[in-house]
């Protein structure tokens, strides 16, 4: 009995990625000068910024200013190695990778730190 009450912490630490990582992602956004960011043409916030995203999904990120040229950032969504730790307990196999897919938490974006420097427009 001693030993299955041992073992029962490793069970939890195979649960969901869910619950150790989120679903979303907290991006840094920097950019010299100072601009609007536009997220995925439709949320705007001027820089520098920390962005709160979705982990299963790209975004797209444009950078605008009077006077400089657009600028624009694509952060890609891509299957982190992390849901592999899942497989490591019969549990994880059948549960927990069925939940963390579909919930997007073994997604990582990338860059997922975003320095942009704008140009000066040449059309002045």
């Amino acid at each position: 009995m001693k030993k299955l009450f041992c073992l029962l912490p490793l069970l939890f630490l195979s649960s969901c990625l869910w619950i150790s990582r989120g679903r979303h992602e907290k991006i840094s956004i920097n950019c010299e000068p100072p601009a609007i960011v536009i997220l995925d043409d439709k949320i705007s916030q001027s820089t520098p910024c920390v962005l709160d995203l979705k982990r299963n999904t790209g975004h797209t990120l444009v950078f605008n200013k009077d006077g400089y040229d657009k600028e624009i950032v694509v952060l890609d969504s891509n299957l982190s190695p992390a849901i592999l730790f899942n497989l490591f307990f019969l549990y994880g196999a059948i549960i927990a990778i069925p939940i963390d897919y579909f919930s997007g938490a073994p997604f990582k974006l990338t860059p997922n730190t975003v320095n942009i420097k704008l140009v000066k427009s040449s059309s002045n």
